[in-house]
């Protein structure tokens, strides 16, 4: 009975918890492409002098892994607001819930 008790206070105190703006994408997508800035140099710079179709599919290959990694991110980032703090989960592997008080 005790647990049934403790369940329903914390479901009572826990906020709804909301996604992030549609906007935050293209934030957490230059995110990550701002961490390869080195490799897509290198390739535009073989660009230069190579012309084949890799470099091409290679660029691609990444803006395709960058997006993906943004809605992921998206997915699986929540928050929600309650009385006294900010809730903030994320995660799917390692799961992480931060309160921010």
């Amino acid at each position: 009975m005790l647990a049934d008790d403790a369940a329903t206070i914390a479901s009572a105190n826990a906020p709804t918890l909301r996604r992030l703006h549609p906007t935050s994408l293209l934030f957490h997508a230059i995110t990550f492409a701002r961490q390869f800035v080195f490799p897509i140099v290198v390739l535009l710079l073989q660009l230069r002098k190579d012309r084949g179709p890799w470099v091409w599919w290679v660029l691609g290959g990444m803006v395709v892994l960058f997006i993906a990694a943004a809605v992921a991110r998206y997915l699986t980032t929540r928050y929600g607001l309650s009385a006294d703090a900010l809730h903030v989960r994320s995660g799917v592997f390692a799961r992480q819930q931060r309160v921010i008080p």
